[in-house]
């Protein structure tokens, strides 16, 4: 048996303050199995306003310049 993104219980999402990276830490926040997001990148207030979309979602400001 292989694990699959729905059996997993956190993900980090890495870019996650716009575009592919943004959609995808909401669409996997809504899986089933109620996956906690953490997801990351450098703009603070995009972190801050993506985490006021899910209850299981939470940010790390990373920035790797």
């Amino acid at each position: 048996m292989s694990a699959t993104i729905q059996d997993a219980k956190c993900v980090l999402v890495v870019g996650a303050t716009a575009g592919i990276g943004r959609a995808l830490a909401l669409a996997i926040h809504d899986l089933p199995s109620k996956p906690t997001i953490i997801v990351s990148g450098r703009r603070q207030e995009r972190l801050d306003e993506l985490t006021k979309q899910g209850e299981r979602i939470e940010s790390m400001r990373i920035d790797l310049n």
